[in-house]
């Protein structure tokens, strides 16, 4: 009777071995998940911390603590939020990567920078150790005592912390937006040739900066729930102006590519029209045989249909929607303002 095989043997079967990685790239691929499961994992985390402390009838019993377990919340959201837009941008633009490729004529060196990027995994640590840093000045700014480890509450501990997670995964999130921004306006500034009369080839970015642009408002929109105080409105009011100019820049870098081309497309087309014109204008002051019935008209009708070529690759439809991405924080922070007023009530 032969030995019978040790099950650990089987973990060298290909399938195996591969399911870890295979669960891990999955997860990676759809960063909502990825997002809400961090949400989910911190805030019965938090929940479960308060229970046991039997933490509950005092924080709904006194304004300053509520407001530092709201507070706890909102880093809980943010940093599932930020770390799943990460990784969205990071699809998106392997996304659009794919879609250039199949649209346009584009060489194998093009596509290699901008798959493979520019930002190295030591950079991108000590940009996260930058955004840690940044965290802990903005709480030495904000707070009179921001390091004072004996007198903080659970709820206090919970914000402090997450915050460096955030600090971290918002340097991480802003390096990556600007990156594949910077890189996929770089590769459209060098496609082939462009059909004045098609845009839809040049979609691809201005889906990208779409996205990136909503990306970056989610963000500022969390950001906003910190503002439920009335006496915040100023800071508001900066956080709207930032986000505004920050939001424009996102959605507009990736298209800038395709910006250079449409205009170096239609000034060559204008000019080649225009010497046309004045080509057929010669002949018919020579009253030559050559030019044929309505040609000049049909030249300056197609002059007309150049010209009104918009430089950017945008529909008016897509500026719509950015203008209501651009609305989404103020509607968030008017909510939260209408159920804090609503919850302040309700407990009196």
């Amino acid at each position: 009777m032969g030995l019978r095989r040790p099950v650990v043997a089987d973990l060298k079967k290909p399938g195996v071995i591969m399911r870890r990685p295979q669960i891990l790239k999955r997860v990676l691929n759809n960063p909502a998940t990825l997002g809400l499961s961090i949400i989910a994992i911190l805030l019965a985390g938090l929940l479960l911390h308060e229970s046991i402390l039997d933490r509950f009838p005092v924080i709904f019993g006194e304004e300053t603590l509520l407001r530092n377990f709201q507070t706890a919340v909102v880093n809980i959201l943010l940093t599932g939020y930020l770390v799943g837009a990460y990784y969205a941008v990071l699809r998106s633009t392997r996304n659009t990567v794919n879609e250039l490729e199949s649209t346009w004529e584009t060489t194998t060196d093009e596509l290699k920078v901008v798959s493979k990027g520019t930002i190295g995994k030591g950079a991108l640590f000590a940009l996260g150790l930058v955004g840690i840093l940044l965290s802990a000045i903005m709480n030495h700014l904000t707070t009179e005592s921001p390091w004072g480890w004996s007198t903080w509450e659970p709820e206090v501990w919970w914000h402090r912390v997450l915050g460096f997670f955030i600090g971290w995964w918002f340097t991480w999130f802003a390096t990556a937006v600007s990156d594949s921004s910077a890189r996929i306006s770089q590769l459209t500034a060098r496609i082939g040739s462009v059909d004045l009369l098609d845009p839809s080839p040049w979609s691809p970015p201005v889906k990208h900066g779409l996205l990136t642009a909503l990306l970056t408002v989610g963000a500022v929109s969390i950001s906003s729930l910190y503002l439920i105080d009335p006496k915040e409105l100023p800071g508001v009011v900066t956080v709207l102006g930032v986000c505004l100019p920050l939001a424009l820049i996102t959605f507009l870098l990736p298209a800038r590519g395709v910006h250079r081309r449409i205009s170096k497309a239609k000034k060559t087309e204008i000019e080649w029209t225009r010497n046309r014109i004045r080509q057929t204008r010669s002949l018919l002051q020579k009253s030559s045989s050559d030019v044929l019935p309505g040609q000049m008209a049909d030249l300056i009708a197609y002059l007309e249909l150049i010209e009104g070529v918009p430089e950017w690759p945008f529909h008016s439809s897509t500026i719509v929607r950015l203008l209501l991405y651009l609305l989404i924080p103020a509607a968030s922070w008017a909510g939260n303002l209408l159920i804090g007023t609503a919850l302040d009530q309700l407990f009196k």
